[in-house]
């Protein structure tokens, strides 16, 4: 792709993709990281710039390879754009701190979250850059954070660095300092709190400062991490009077004042108002020269003319500037503040009140939505997630940690009930087969840790997602919800579970974070089947335990002639394999989710279900889907066939056959290594 005129390459995989239409006066700055095969976007800006930004972003690389948007803060003018995002389709993982998360729900965004506080203030990208996330608390939010790229050597600074300016530039020049500071007066509440932030910043290896408002800092940041360390902002709160200073010295808060105006609105505009009040005032040199009589009078008159020139906004911004003035020389406030911000601040109020009403029905649609999201999520017999949401959950969260570093790992479990359900139903009701469901889910609920994640999964199998924890201690955990399963008086009859337990750290050298996911889930469903071959009622935590068993492999036999069915189950017991059977494809799906089988013969003319039906359901499912398959029909025809190879299916017979014919397919197909 070519770059949009917008999009401005910074340095090791870093872009400026902002919208240049808004800097005249308060510019914002989002940022994109491109590494490898995905990217990373800083703080996305608001509805205002969203199109000129996303027509940068594409330029460059296409939206579904964002797979991360850092937040600062909750902001409008750096977060507001999110939605928009999303409804272009993005599919990303919002990283920020739980403080900002909470404020940023109601903007109504729909992505999921990657809580800072909760992965070591760090994230890794697929190719194993680090992003490390730094806490400025209060710095203006008290979930502010700021990102540090070690190996680019830059930081990412969100509302730090940010300045106001009278003309935009991409890169910081001489004039940026002032602009910065006068923006920091504003924003930051204290020097004591400032202070730390930058004497820890001081200490890092930075190149290039990149803050959200403002210009890129790329000469000298340590100049700019100094002079904030040293500022005294958060005038508005009562700050100190030097008290050498001599209140008839007029001179010198005047050319502060006017240098500062310069910074902020332009040389142009401080010499036109330094000549309205009889002064001469030389930008390149900063010398005032003129009759400073008038004291006070002369002070307010000045101010005045301020007012006059830039305006109600003007003198705001201002403001804490010239309270910081007026304390350390002993001038009086200005009176043009008293009339000219009081309407500017009854309107502030009338408009924070009408914000409040405005918030109060968002946070309404915000509980309507979660509570409608939630329904979508949840398992309405166990209250547990589904399976829907864990297949996202799990591809998402695996691909996501697959590169973590440390000594606790990430622990799949996949629990399922062990033979009988079927017979439970058939003599009690589904009512008791769901008491029984919930009954499991409130041993998991309460067995495990308050980080991990319980799921319902189809039939009477379930999942947890344990995250930092070692391997052993989840084992542990495991052998608990199985024994509190086994002693359970609740159940209607008593059952037992076996369990599937897989760790990230077994794949993590020898897997696609693409297929990550998926593959963790098949290892977790194939040792919980491995588990249940071996008796059922433990755990299997490895995948070498089949070969310790002697029994053969177990089939499911699906016909409803009874007659052929019987006579196939027989012939294979006799060979010494596990055969089970079903009369249609409701009863196989069921049996096959809740017992497991290694391999389905199936009639093709089925009632409820055919069995092409029954191969294309169990095709959609990571855990059934390489289950072997032979169909048995009457009819053979060459449509017939060719759907059969587009399923997947194995064999294709045609009755009758021979009993020995069928038994090779059956030894190709189950015997240990056999290729499917």
């Amino acid at each position: 792709m070519t770059p949009a005129p917008g999009a401005v390459e910074l340095s090791n995989g870093y872009w400026w993709i902002g919208s240049k239409q808004v800097a005249d006066k308060f510019q914002c700055n989002p940022y994109l990281l491109v590494e490898g095969d995905e990217a990373v976007l800083f703080d996305p800006g608001s509805v205002l710039d969203f199109q000129e930004v996303k027509e940068n972003l594409v330029s460059l690389i296409s939206l579904d390879k964002v797979k991360y948007v850092v937040l600062h803060h909750q902001d409008p003018d750096l977060a507001s754009s999110v939605p928009l995002f999303e409804a272009e389709g993005m599919h990303f993982t919002i990283v920020t701190h739980w403080r900002t998360w909470s404020q940023v729900r109601f903007y109504g965004v729909q992505s999921p979250s990657y809580l800072v506080d909760e992965h070591d203030y760090s994230l890794i990208l697929a190719t194993g850059r680090k992003l490390q996330f730094i806490t400025t608390p209060y710095l203006h939010f008290p979930g502010a954070i700021v990102s540090y790229d070690r190996k680019a050597k830059i930081l990412v600074s969100s509302d730090l660095f940010g300045a106001f300016q009278s003309k935009w530039a991409l890169y910081a020049d001489e004039s940026y300092m002032e602009g910065m500071k006068a923006f920091h007066e504003h924003y930051m509440p204290s020097n004591d709190i400032l202070r730390p932030v930058m004497e820890f910043l001081g200490s890092l290896n930075i190149s290039m400062i990149l803050p959200q408002h403002g210009s890129i800092i790329k000469d000298n940041p340590k100049l700019y991490i100094d002079a904030l360390a040293g500022l005294d902002c958060g005038k508005m709160l009562g700050p100190m009077k030097a008290p050498e200073r001599q209140a008839s010295d007029f001179k010198s808060p005047f050319s502060r004042l006017l240098k500062r105006v310069s910074a902020l609105f332009g040389a142009d505009k401080a010499q036109a108002i330094a000549a309205k009040t009889e002064f001469s005032w030389n930008p390149d040199t900063g010398i005032l020269k003129g009759d400073f009589s008038g004291g006070m009078a002369l002070w307010d008159r000045l101010v005045e003319e301020l007012s006059f020139a830039l305006g109600h906004e003007g003198l705001s911004v201002l403001e804490p500037f010239i309270a910081s003035l007026c304390e350390e020389y002993s001038l009086h406030r200005p009176p043009i503040y008293d009339f000219a911000l009081k309407a500017s601040r009854d309107a502030g109020e009338n408009l924070s009140r009408e914000v409040a009403k405005l918030k109060e029905m968002n946070e309404q649609l915000n509980l309507s939505a979660t509570a409608a999201q939630r329904s979508l999520m949840m398992d309405p017999v166990t209250g547990l997630n589904n399976e829907a949401y864990f297949r996202t959950f799990i591809e998402e969260e695996v691909s996501m940690r697959l590169y973590s570093e440390g000594v606790e790992d990430y622990v799949l479990a996949v629990i399922g009930v062990d033979e009988g359900m079927s017979r439970i139903e058939y003599q009690y009701g589904p009512k008791e087969v769901e008491a029984i469901l919930r009954g499991i889910g409130r041993i998991i609920q309460d067995t495990k840790r308050s980080s991990s994640i319980p799921f319902r999964l189809h039939g009477a199998s379930f999942a947890l997602w344990m995250p930092f924890i070692l391997f052993h201690e989840a084992s542990e955990l495991c052998d608990g919800i199985r024994t509190k399963v086994e002693a359970s008086k609740t159940f209607i009859e008593p059952v037992t579970v076996s369990i599937g337990l897989v760790a990230l750290a077994e794949i993590r050298e020898k897997t696609d974070p693409a297929e990550a996911g998926s593959t963790l889930s098949e290892i977790g469903i194939r040792r919980l089947r491995d588990a249940k071959k071996c008796g059922g009622n433990l755990i299997c935590s490895t995948s070498e335990i089949v070969r310790e068993v002697e029994a053969k492999a177990r089939i499911l036999v699906v016909d409803d002639d009874t007659v052929n069915a019987d006579v196939i189950k027989t012939f294979l017991e006799n060979a010494d394999y596990t055969v089970a059977e079903a009369r249609d494809g409701d009863e196989a799906l069921k049996k096959i989710g809740e017992e497991g089988f290694d391999l389905i013969i199936s009639e093709l003319m089925l009632s409820k279900i055919d069995g092409f039906m029954l191969k294309e359901s169990l095709s959609k499912r990571s855990g059934t889907k390489d289950i072997p398959f032979i169909i048995l029909s009457h009819l053979k025809d060459e449509s017939a066939v060719e759907r059969a190879y587009r399923l997947g299916i194995n064999y294709y017979l045609r009755k009758p056959f021979l009993l020995a014919e069928l038994l090779g397919m059956v030894q190709n197909l189950v015997a240990p290594g056999a290729a499917r």
